[in-house]
């Protein structure tokens, strides 16, 4: 069942995270003319980003893969180490996720 489940949504998540990367650098340039000109609040967003996009690619090529190989080879205890993992570094994930949605919410305040 993990399996099943965590194909499809590391799919959906490796597709949700490159339309993000493309329509964000895509604002950046014909919104702001280019990195130097964001305001602070998106230069926050990227503080935030960066760091969940590198846990999001590690989760995939690191505990995923791992828990991948176990299943294939039949071990009864590595699948279980990796998918306490994945769950650790997905729940990184949310809280920056919900971090960096505080952060632009209260950026209409800001400043």
């Amino acid at each position: 069942m993990w399996h099943r489940v965590l194909s499809r949504f590391l799919f959906w998540g490796w597709i949700s995270l490159t339309m993000i990367l493309i329509t964000g650098i895509t604002m950046v340039f014909l919104e702001f003319g280019g990195f130097a000109n964001i305001p602070n609040i998106h230069r926050a967003n990227m503080v935030i980003g960066i760091p969940a996009i590198a846990l999001y690619g590690y989760l995939h090529f690191a505990p995923w893969q791992r828990f991948r190989r176990a299943l294939s080879s039949n071990d009864a205890m590595t699948p279980e180490g990796s998918i306490r993992q994945i769950r650790t570094l997905m729940a990184v994930i949310l809280a920056l996720g919900l971090v960096a949605s505080v952060v632009s919410a209260g950026a209409r305040y800001y400043g």
